[in-house]
């Protein structure tokens, strides 16, 4: 009998250009920190288009609260998602 394991795909698609990234977590918390990470360190390509006190704002948002609003600060032009996977051994 096989053993089923569940594991978490972190994914980001940025549809401006830049394709799609994946990982894979054994925790959903793992997987949800990662999109966190990528949103933070993507978020200084969308100052530009920003007043000091959006930016400010943003910056200052829990991790939840940021995934939660992305759409809007990107135009809907990127997507997060954690996705459960079953994996059989």
């Amino acid at each position: 009998m096989a053993n089923q394991q569940t594991y978490y795909l972190a994914i980001w698609d940025n549809y401006n250009g830049n394709g799609m990234n994946y990982l894979l977590f054994p925790t959903y918390d793992a997987a949800f920190a990662q999109t966190a990470k990528w949103a933070r360190n993507a978020l200084e390509d969308w100052w530009s288009s920003m007043e000091e006190k959006e930016i400010i704002h943003y910056r200052s948002l829990s991790n939840e609260d940021l995934m939660e609003c992305w759409g809007d600060i990107t135009g809907q032009t990127e997507y997060f998602e954690v996705q459960p996977m079953q994996l059989q051994s």
